[in-house]
C-alpha cells in the first residue's frame, strides 16, 4: 500500500477496546505472538479492568553520553541505556489481581471475591503483559511485554467522595533481542483479529 504524502486517515485517538485494556499473566506464561481478541489470550491473562480518567501513557527513556575531541566540540554520542514504561491508575480495586500487583498475596472467597491481603514490602514479580488500543480508523492495537514488571509508583488517596486508584508504572524489560515485545494490528472483530 502506497500513502500520499499527507493522510488524515492516519491520524487517530485513543478509544477503549471491547473485551479490556490491559491483562497481565505470570513470567512463564506462553506470549502471544500474533494479534487476538482478549477473549482468545488464555486463561493465565487477568484483566486489570478498567483504567483512570488518563489512560495510560508511554514513555521512552534514554542515557547517552558525549564525547569531545581537543576543542571541545562533540565528535560522537553513545547510547548508555534505554528503557521504556507504561504508566497507568488500576481503579477496579477489588480485583484480586489489582490487589495482587499492588498489595502481595490475595486469598479469595469461592466466588472468586476477596477475602484478604497481604499487605507485603517486596517487589512485585515479573510477568506478560497486554495492553490493547482501539484505534480511530477501527484498527485494534495490542501490545505484548514479554517481560514486564508492575510497581506501584503513586499515593492512593482515600477520602470522601475521592476515586480509589493505584498508580502503577510498568517497566518492560529486554527480552534478549534488543526489545521489549511487539506491537500487532488488525481488524478488532470476531475472536482472532
Amino acid at each position: 500500500m502506497t500513502f500520499p504524502a499527507i493522510e488524515p486517515g492516519l491520524v487517530s485517538v485513543f478509544n477503549k477496546p471491547n473485551g479490556g485494556i490491559v491483562f497481565f499473566a505470570p513470567k512463564g506464561t506462553a506470549v502471544p505472538t500474533r494479534l487476538m481478541q482478549p477473549s482468545a489470550l488464555g486463561t493465565a491473562f487477568a484483566s486489570l479492568g478498567d483504567l483512570g480518567k488518563d489512560g495510560f501513557v508511554e514513555s521512552r527513556e534514554s542515557d547517552s553520553e558525549d564525547f569531545e575531541d581537543i576543542n571541545g566540540d562533540v565528535v560522537l554520542t553513545v547510547s548508555k541505556k534505554k528503557s521504556r514504561k507504561w504508566k497507568m491508575t488500576l481503579i477496579e480495586t477489588e480485583r484480586p489481581v489489582v490487589q495482587e500487583i499492588v498489595n502481595g498475596a490475595v486469598a479469595t472467597n469461592t466466588d472468586g471475591t476477596i477475602k484478604s491481603v497481604k499487605l507485603s514490602t517486596l517487589d512485585n514479580a515479573e510477568g506478560v503483559m497486554v495492553i490493547y488500543e482501539l484505534l480511530s480508523s477501527g484498527t485494534l492495537r495490542m501490545v505484548v511485554l514479554d517481560r514486564a514488571k508492575p510497581e506501584v509508583t503513586g499515593d492512593v488517596t482515600h477520602s470522601k467522595g475521592d476515586l480509589i486508584g493505584h498508580e502503577i508504572t510498568v517497566n518492560a524489560f529486554d527480552k534478549g533481542d534488543s526489545s521489549v515485545g511487539m506491537a500487532y494490528y488488525g481488524t478488532a472483530i470476531g475472536g482472532d483479529a
